[in-house]
């Protein structure tokens, strides 16, 4: 239920929420959307997953509760992207960000946290009676409680006398906007009306089913314009029409058609046609069976009047503590000539093993992850071949050196081998260090190395990173970072990413690059965004090629 007055977002049951790199897993959630506090209870999880940051395109909060699903304050999914794709994506990530060690988990009974400052504070009850201090993205451990903010309304019980929406999905945007499906209103604790969508904004955009969905102008490449018509409405049943006008030479028309269907709550799908007139018309069905938190199954199926066919089924699911993913793919172009003379075709087959993240020897500080694949592949090209990998990796994360100075330290390798009898395995250890200068001010130097032997052939690779950032809450942050290959004894390049939120709606973002070695700016490039009640106008002008672009994108 999300309190419309009082701006409290009341999840219940087993609910995950992801912001940024944080993920929370609780039995109840509770997020006060205007102080940006978050109050979690019940088997809670916190994690972090310890990517290289870059700058954020928007803040996107996800919460899921059973049923129900939450986004605050924007969607995460790309445009034209399905459900099965979502958890492909999100699961790669996840699982990349496990496989190198950069992953870090507390568990406890009650969190406090501020999703504005990074602060928080995790309480275990259980076990034993603890309070664990967690500051920054990376939950770094500090020995006193961090300035948290104060939340209004957040532990008040949530009424139905309010004014509320109750929803299977919400999203809720900055400004008070927000988005419901399969909703109900209340008033003042009266049920209004059940609506399979509704929302607060429709009529501060364009009225009816069209919409403009993408304007973009290119000062290299001259201009597009998109709409689309949304001819069904029904939950588990849109449809939508695309035609799009491109202005780039001959000046094209394409339309495209996708319909969404749904047979039961845990099979849905959707049907698809590209380029509608023409002779490059394409065909497309995806199919999704979700069956609990961490099992479902995918189909992709897609066919082309030009010859390309392709097909992909996916699955993910759990034996006891391990986790299992696999996916078979095939591919073919018959228009695509291959040496033999014959059209390009290939097939291939993928299965993954991933354990449970494991103490070692019963010391919580030191953790380990054992994961293997088998994998085959087959073209015309070549004969085909299976492979075999077994893995390990090993970290150690926030080693306190002193009240502000923590290392981290990880190691990995595996060793594996294909049918036709070639062996390949790599070794990887890295060690990260993290001063906190205060004042929203860290330093970070960061060692690596990587060995890899393949078919006889074996390459190493030694190198130094560091990198100096400064930050204001999620308003303001800069980032200079620059790379030392050891092997080679040389710089690599120099970078700075800044990103200032001017406020709710508009972000002032840049990127440079300055390659060290050859004394020039590989990249060099400043970007304006705009959130217009969900719809994102974006300005990019990249120096280098002296581009200047506009690009409208709306989501509805």
């Amino acid at each position: 239920m999300f309190d419309i007055d009082k701006k409290i977002l009341h999840c219940e049951g087993q609910a995950e929420l992801i912001f940024g790199m944080l993920r929370v897993q609780a039995k109840n959630i509770k997020v006060d959307t205007k102080t940006h506090i978050l109050h979690a209870e019940g088997t809670v999880t916190l994690s972090t997953m310890l990517r290289s940051p870059t700058p954020a395109v928007a803040g996107t909060e996800k919460a899921v509760c059973g049923t129900k699903e939450v986004k605050v304050p924007g969607a995460i999914l790309s445009d034209g992207e399905t459900m099965a794709e979502e958890a492909d994506r999100k699961l790669k990530e996840i699982d990349a960000c496990e496989k190198s060690g950069n992953i870090q988990n507390y568990e406890g009974d009650v969190l406090l946290f501020d999703l504005q400052k990074m602060a928080g504070v995790l309480i275990k009850t259980k076990s034993e009676v603890r309070k664990i201090y967690l500051q920054g993205e990376e939950l770094y451990e500090v020995s006193e409680m961090p300035q948290i903010g104060e939340p209004k309304y957040l532990y008040e019980e949530p009424d139905i006398m309010a004014n509320a929406i109750t929803a299977k999905r919400v999203r809720i945007s900055p400004d008070d906007a927000y988005e419901a499906w399969n909703s109900v209103l209340w008033f003042k604790g009266n049920r209004l009306t059940q609506l399979p969508y509704w929302t607060n904004t429709s009529n501060k955009l364009t009225r009816g089913n069209i919409k403009l969905k993408k304007i973009k102008y290119s000062s290299n490449n001259d201009w597009g314009l998109g709409t689309r018509y949304r001819y069904s409405d029904a939950k588990g049943k849109k449809g939508f029409v695309d035609l799009n006008y491109y202005g780039d030479g001959g000046h094209s028309y394409v339309a495209n058609l996708s319909q969404q269907f749904k047979f039961k709550n845990n099979l849905s799908g959707s049907l698809g046609m590209g380029t509608l007139f023409g002779s490059r018309r394409s065909y497309s069905i995806s199919m999704m069976r979700h069956g609990g938190s961490v099992r479902n199954q995918n189909m992709n199926l897609s066919i082309s009047r030009k010859g390309r066919q392709s097909f992909r089924l996916g699955t993910t699911a759990k034996m006891g503590s391990t986790q299992i993913q696999g996916y078979f793919r095939a591919f073919k172009n018959k228009h695509v000539v291959s040496y033999n003379g014959l059209g390009q075709s290939s097939m291939d087959a993928m299965v993954r093993f991933m354990g449970k993240t494991r103490p070692v020897l019963r010391n919580d500080k030191y953790k380990y992850r054992m994961s293997s694949s088998l994998g085959w592949q087959n073209n015309r090209a070549n004969d085909s071949a299976g492979s075999m990998f077994v893995g390990l990796s090993m970290f150690r994360s926030a080693i306190k050196i002193t009240k502000k100075l923590r290392i981290s330290t990880s190691l990995n390798g595996g060793v594996g081998g294909y049918t036709e009898g070639s062996i390949h395995n790599n070794y990887g250890s890295s060690v990260r260090l993290n001063q906190n200068l205060g004042h929203g001010k860290s330093f970070g130097l960061s060692y690596r190395y990587n060995q890899n032997r393949d078919i006889g052939e074996t390459s190493s690779s030694q190198s130094l990173s560091s990198t100096y950032s400064m930050a204001r809450g999620r308003t303001f942050n800069v980032r200079l970072s620059s790379s030392y290959n050891l092997r080679r004894n040389r710089f690599g390049s120099l970078s700075t990413a800044f990103n200032y939120e001017l406020n709710k709606k508009a972000s002032l973002q840049s990127n440079l690059i300055y390659n060290l070695e050859r004394g020039v700016f590989s990249v060099k490039n400043y970007n304006l965004r705009y959130d217009f009640y969900g719809s994102m106008l974006t300005t990019y002008w990249n120096v280098e090629n002296n581009d200047l672009i506009i690009d409208f994108s709306s989501k509805f």
